[in-house]
């Protein structure tokens, strides 16, 4: 069975880069790699989110409400929204919230 476990495995696969420093202006890099960033923000005050691609946005801790062009809702503690590529602003409800943001497709 090892032989046939070491011919499934893909010893070329790519492992992400994981930051240990703090945070720096509200936002603190999780995770990073050529296909994708994971960071974790901290949202006190109303803030910009103005991206070329798509995001995924998870809500760590407290109510958010996200603000597009188009639209407004609001998100609580452990709910995601898949923010389409453009400009949205997010609103803290409830004092400071944590939200995970994870960016796909980076060009780096």
């Amino acid at each position: 069975q090892i032989k046939e476990t070491l011919r499934c495995t893909n010893f070329d696969d790519f492992e992400p880069r994981f930051a240990a420093h703090g945070f720096k202006s509200g936002v603190r890099e999780l995770a990073d790699c050529e296909h994708f960033r994971v960071e974790l923000w901290l949202v006190k005050k109303k803030r910009s989110l103005d991206e070329k691609t798509a995001v995924v946005l998870h809500v760590v801790r407290g109510k958010l409400e996200v603000i597009s062009d188009s639209e407004t809702w609001k998100l609580q503690r452990g709910e995601t929204a898949l923010l389409a590529a453009r400009p949205h602003q997010l609103v803290p409800l409830d004092g400071k919230v944590e939200a995970i943001i994870t960016r796909c497709g980076l060009e780096n």
